[in-house]
């Protein structure tokens, strides 16, 4: 019985799924979570590999981005974190959202993605998605 590699977030984003043409997708262009959950793993293995318990606090950038992301059109942040009380309980979220107009948008959680890295590569493919297909 051969094991499969693990493979790095970083040589996963480069595959075709995480393209505009490769993506995987609803007939309404939308990105499937069910497929990209299989990332998820990866992507938290590879966070916390980089994460440096040294580093300065506060956002250098915004979260789960890296040097040389940019940040594309119609993609914004949340998080609800410094609203939720105790009496809450676990209902607050944070994460990506990509939107294409006032009607249109997809919210990645972190809670749901497991990184922030992850819900903003997938914000991002889902803006050029809607972008390549004219959504």
């Amino acid at each position: 019985l051969a094991l499969v590699p693990v493979r790095d977030a970083l040589d996963i984003e480069q595959d075709k799924e995480f393209t505009a043409e490769g993506a995987i997708t609803d007939a309404s262009g939308n990105v499937q979570f069910l497929y990209y959950k299989s990332f998820i793993q990866a992507f938290k293995v590879k966070e916390m590999a980089l994460m440096d318990p040294a580093a300065p606090t506060g956002f250098q950038r915004l979260p789960g981005m890296r040097d040389g992301d940019v940040r594309p059109y119609g993609t914004r942040v949340w998080d609800d974190t410094k609203r939720a009380t105790a009496k809450d309980g676990n209902k607050w979220g944070a994460g990506w959202v990509a939107s294409a107009g006032p009607k249109q948008s997809r919210w990645f959680n972190i809670r749901v993605w497991g990184s922030w890295r992850l819900a903003f590569v997938l914000a991002r493919l889902q803006i050029a998605v809607w972008e390549a297909r004219n959504i």
